[in-house]
């Protein structure tokens, strides 16, 4: 049995951060920070339009492995996480 995120209760808490995955309501939100030059610049994957961001983050292939990060329940970051074979 191959293990999945799905596998683990969420949200994820520490004493001041919580981890959740992703829902498409988190679009807006992301889509704060990664439109600055400053975080655009160490992206693989920078979109400059709103809704080519949007169209990305939805995307369901991506959104299953993406977590995002809050601090007082405002999303302040994101990160995708996948399982993988660690000998592929």
């Amino acid at each position: 049995m191959t293990p999945s995120l799905n596998d683990v209760e969420w949200p994820i808490r520490s004493l001041r951060l919580a981890i959740r995955p992703a829902t498409p309501a988190d679009a807006d939100a992301t889509w704060q920070f990664r439109r600055l030059t400053s975080v655009g610049r160490w992206m693989t994957n920078c979109s400059s339009h709103r809704e080519e961001y949007r169209k990305k983050f939805e995307d369901p292939t991506r959104l299953t492995k993406t977590l995002v990060i809050e601090l007082d329940s405002v999303v302040i970051g994101d990160l995708m996480l996948t399982i993988e074979d660690g000998g592929a």
